[in-house]
């Protein structure tokens, strides 16, 4: 974009246009600094639309990323307690625009600023400034709640900070300094700006397959306009994806593992960060240099260079004497608007406030729908009390805004069960993401939700057997989305595994958290109980599978060799071995006991989906992003055949109960069955309109199950292929489908958030069981039948009991 003295830079057009979207200030350079992304913790100052790190404050003294710049005298780390962080996934699915935007699909009306993925879109500006960001894999958020000590932390520090950026040559008021508190990354972006005069201003993506070579275009139907837009730099060290994955698959898959997208995510990291969450702190001593920044954007100018605004059209506060301003010049930072208003506010008993802080996220508290863009008259016409979170009130903060409990002077982190029983510590700020137009409803997981509100609901009770759709024990005890869970085989316990890094030990009759395993320091993608009950198997986002001894809850065997995601875990029907799968292209088989590695097979093009032992322990079978299954020989660990008909990726394979054949459910829309001896095509489904997520034989091997985001299950003979149900009553794809051990019912959730359960026999279900906040991730049946356990991206992890009906007499079919 041509910039001069009345034309802003494109970065300050676009930070001013997307900030009121609640996801933090926006960075028209998202791409990471000298190597180092942005990460909570980062202390630093905003230029030229692009945030520039000095150190971090969570690291130690002598972390490698701080050789650079080092670190402020008398450093003392910040420690960040782990139940104050939070994340969220998919924050932004596609493409966001400013308020004055609206997108839509290519020849589509123009209805919404958030807008899905589509095969292109007409990006269409409805007044004189407009901004739009598109990513090619949804962005996540990851964000620390308020916390009383962060502000007593960096009053105390800040001066410090500031003596170390001058050290460096870095001449600039101290209220520049950041401390980043959230970010929003995606792995790939498409960004503009534009300042038109008139209407009918439009711009285009063009979409492709790749979308590294998507367009992202404007044609100007206006009288005049200037248009500015950006994407990614490409890096020979970008690690892309392999062409065979980009598929039209949803998000969703079965049983809780990484959908292609997570998989995706992982060989193409999301160290783009798009937004960020920050808070700043200010001094009334320090206001002799304070900006005035109150102009319209038109009023703040920019230098020939378009890296800052034009110093010489700000004023410097009244009595301040003439000074040499900084060679950095002042960026647009709303916040700064609201850390003047706490300095000036009016305390009655005439206290002066000697210092403020202030977030991006008091901000999106403070006003509904979108920031307004004058904001000085925006709080002077609404006037928010402040309060002050020191004894010597000193320093103050908006009241509106709920603080966890205050650290100790050391800064030591809180205790778990404190913050809980203190009703506390979850952040009012983070509200309503999306589109200004969609009302949150108490369906949505929604991290402003304080404990108040989680100890209002009615208590969670377990129900009789007999008792038809009742009550669930639900168990909260996880800070992020639930990706994976079982029952024991003795149908004593359930596990569950998440985002937040944590595996959870419950007792299944009552819910009662019995450990809390906390080894991983990533996401936890996969578990598996040992068939004894004792051992529980765990794999994690950064490739390392744990064995736990359960009685104890201690780690007794680490499965060290995958270098990426371990999508799942298995074990042998004798619990002597271990078969994993990952994202990097292989599949191991371990000792149960030892953790020592027994076998690598690496003959997978692309990604290994899944991998399962057979029951008679002779065969492993895999599936992969590679359009193939594989079977492999458990003793030798050499391969013994490939299948390779399927035309798309293939997500789930499943042994028969006699081990003679096995199901393949691939993005192709059908499911296959083969022989396992020779590797011959039996049958070819071609039952579903679209991928096939999930696929299984019942118990006695009659039957083969399949799930599809069509939002179908069909259950079809497993000898002819003929369709015996087509169970439709979920209202979008279903993720997931279970038999039952004795085979004659089927579990199944979808998108919708329900958990169903039907009966073979005669295609009829029970009444949903509804109370999910957000996608089922996993289910699993008790192994006596009568009890489900389901997880959810809401956190949460559900004990459903079924109907007595549902509990048949007699020994089980095998499965």
């Amino acid at each position: 974009m041509s910039t001069g003295k009345d034309v802003p830079p494109a970065h300050e057009i676009y930070a001013k246009q997307l900030f009121g979207r609640r996801y933090g200030y926006p960075l028209w350079f998202p791409e990471p600094d000298s190597n180092h992304e942005i990460e909570i913790g980062d202390v630093g100052y905003l230029f030229g639309g692009a945030f520039r790190r000095i150190f971090n404050t969570t690291l130690p003294e002598d972390h490698e990323s701080h050789q650079n710049h080092g670190v402020p005298d008398h450093y003392r780390p910040f420690k960040i307690n782990p139940l104050l962080l939070q994340s969220q996934k998919g924050v932004i699915p596609h493409a966001l625009c400013s308020s004055s935007v609206k997108a839509s699909a290519i020849g589509a009306e123009a209805t919404t600023s958030l807008a899905p993925v589509g095969a292109g879109l007409s990006i269409q500006c409805e007044r004189e400034q407009g901004a739009v960001v598109v990513v090619d894999l949804p962005a996540d958020r990851s964000q620390m709640h308020p916390s009383r000590s962060l502000g007593t932390y960096m009053k105390n520090n800040i001066e410090e900070w500031s003596d170390l950026a001058s050290r460096h040559d870095l001449d600039m008021p101290k209220e520049a300094l950041i401390f980043v508190s959230g970010t929003v990354k995606t792995n790939d972006w498409r960004l503009g700006a534009f300042l038109i005069h008139g209407q009918n201003f439009e711009m285009v993506l063009e979409a492709n397959v790749n979308f590294a070579s998507t367009k992202l275009e404007y044609r100007q139907k206006a009288a005049a306009g200037l248009a500015e837009v950006r994407h990614k730099p490409l890096d020979d060290s970008d690690q892309r994806f392999e062409p065979l994955a980009d598929t039209d698959s949803q998000h969703a898959t079965a049983s809780g593992r990484p959908s292609l997208e997570s998989v995706r995510s992982v060989l193409q990291k999301k160290d783009q960060t798009l937004f960020f969450h920050y808070y700043k702190v200010k001094k009334r001593w320090w206001r002799n240099r304070a900006i005035k920044a109150a102009a319209g954007s038109h009023d703040l100018g920019a230098d020939s260079s378009g890296e800052g605004a034009d110093i010489s059209s700000l004023s410097i506060s009244g009595d301040s004497d003439v000074v040499e301003e900084p060679h950095i010049s002042p960026a647009y930072d709303p916040v700064d608007y609201l850390l003047d208003y706490i300095l000036d506010y009016p305390v009655e008993d005439g206290t002066e406030v000697q210092a403020a802080i202030a977030s991006d996220t008091h901000l999106y508290t403070l006003f509904d729908g979108d920031v307004p863009l004058d904001i000085p008259a925006a709080l002077e016409k609404m006037k928010p009390p402040i309060l002050f979170l020191d004894d010597d009130r000193e320093l103050a903060s908006l009241a509106i805004v709920e603080w966890s409990e205050e650290l100790d002077e050391e800064n030591e982190a809180v205790d778990a069960q404190t913050i809980r029983d203190s009703g506390k510590g979850i952040d009012s700020d983070f509200q309503a993401l999306d589109d200004e137009s969609r009302e949150p409803g108490e369906e949505e997981l929604d991290p402003s939700k304080s404990e108040e509100d989680k100890e209002s609901r009615p208590e969670p009770v377990a129900v009789a057997p007999d008792t038809p759709n009742g009550q669930p024990i639900v168990v909260e005890e996880h800070n992020c989305g639930v990706t994976c869970v079982a029952f024991s085989p003795d149908g004593r316990f359930v596990a569950s595994g998440s985002e937040d890094t944590t595996i959870i030990f419950y007792d299944a009759a009552n819910g009662h958290v019995l450990h809390k395993m906390e080894e991983h320091s990533e996401p936890i993608w996969s578990i598996a109980f040992s068939p004894d009950s004792t051992r529980l198997a765990s794999g994690a986002s950064d490739g390392m599978a744990l064995v736990w001894e359960l009685e104890q809850a201690t780690v007794a065997a680490v499965l060290d060799g995958h270098s990426g995601v371990v999508q799942t875990i298995a074990y042998s029907p004798d619990g002597s071995k271990l078969v994993t799968s990952s994202v990097d292209f292989t599949v191991r088989v371990w000792d149960a006991i030892t953790g020592t590695l027994i076998h690598r097979m690496a003959d997978h093009r692309a990604v290994v989906m899944s991998a399962v032992f057979s029951p008679d322990a002779r065969w492993v079978a895999s599936c992969g992003a590679d359009y193939q299954a594989k079977i492999w020989n458990v003793e030798t660990g050499a391969l013994h055949c490939t299948l390779a008909e399927h035309t798309g990726v293939v997500w789930s394979i499943a042994f028969s109960p006699d081990s003679r054949k096995v199901v393949t459910g691939s993005d192709d829309m059908t499911s296959r069955i083969w022989n396992a001896e020779t590797g011959e095509e039996l049958v070819t489904l071609r039952e579903h309109n679209g991928p096939i997520w999930s696929v299984s034989f019942s118990p006695n091997g009659k039957y083969v199950l399949s799930a599809s985001n069509d939002a179908t299950i069909k259950i079809c003979d497993a000898l002819t292929g003929e369709r015996l149900h087509a169970f439709d009553r979920h209202d979008t794809l279903v993720n997931a489908a279970v038999f039952s051990r004795n085979g004659k019912y089927v579990a199944s959730s979808a998108a919708d958030n329900a958990v169903m359960v039907w009966k073979l026999e005669d295609g009829s279900h029970f009444p949903p069981m509804e109370g999910h906040q957000d996608k089922v991730t996993g289910i699993r049946f008790s192994p006596e039948g009568d009890r489900i356990v389901s997880c959810s991206d809401d956190g949460s992890v559900r004990i459903w009991t079924l109907p007595r009906e549902a509990v048949e007499e007699g020994e089980p079919a095998e499965e």
